[in-house]
């Protein structure tokens, strides 16, 4: 008998009905990344900086949008975080989704800026991954035993859930980088463990598994 070759995925069908706070999360991601190659004022306007944060607050929330390099780079982190956002969009869905990143966002910043207050230093490079490194937690905690193939080697997305978090730490520093861990690792795993309370607000379709949901666990609720 013939054996089925083997399908390359590249994740769910980008489309904002897939999953729409993540569709034009990337979407304006790429964006910011053209504007900015043809004006650096662009960058600088959405760049969180944590020595002028509080004359410019809006940088807690547009700091994602900030894609700066070659466009190998950028594009490759919107297309990884279409693909880890979207599976998670579509088991806890939109409200969820966009209440979770936007506190992910707000408070790693504001935690970002602690440290760069503490330090007195300023603390930059925050950009995409840092949603992207939240969706890859809570990916990973709800697909303990999946694989994902990293170049030719088969590597469980646990473990590429934890070399995000190193590298999450190592783009702000040893010292920064336990704000950016706490905001981008600490915050997700607390919010699936313990933030079925919200879900239940947040829920964009509370009846639908009435049963499951009443159980009170995020873990609990639908499979990706």
């Amino acid at each position: 008998m013939a054996q089925a070759v083997p399908q390359i995925s590249f994740g769910p069908r980008f489309h904002p009905s897939t999953a729409p706070v993540t569709f034009w999360l990337v979407v304006a991601s790429v964006v910011g990344w053209v504007l900015g190659v043809f004006s650096p004022a662009v960058p600088a306007l959405l760049a969180l900086d944590t020595q002028t944060w509080l004359e410019r607050p809006w940088t807690l929330v547009t700091y994602p949008l900030v894609s700066v390099g070659a466009p190998l780079g950028p594009l490759l982190l919107c297309w990884v975080t279409w693909w880890v956002g979207a599976e998670v969009e579509r088991w806890w869905g939109s409200r969820v989704q966009a209440g979770f990143l936007l506190t992910v966002t707000v408070a790693t910043g504001l935690l970002l800026w602690g440290a760069g207050h503490l330090l007195g230093a300023t603390v930059g490079d925050a950009t995409l991954a840092t949603p992207f490194v939240a969706l890859l937690v809570i990916y990973a905690l709800r697909n303990p035993r999946r694989t994902v193939l990293l170049l030719v080697l088969p590597l469980p997305v646990a473990a590429l859930a934890a070399l995000a978090a190193v590298n999450q730490w190592y783009r702000f520093g040893p010292w920064a980088g336990l704000a950016g861990l706490l905001g981008g690792v600490g915050l997700p795993v607390a919010y699936y463990y313990w933030g079925h309370h919200f879900h239940r607000l947040l829920a964009r379709r509370p009846g639908r598994r009435a049963g499951r949901r009443r159980a009170g666990h995020l873990r609990d609720a639908d499979t990706l």
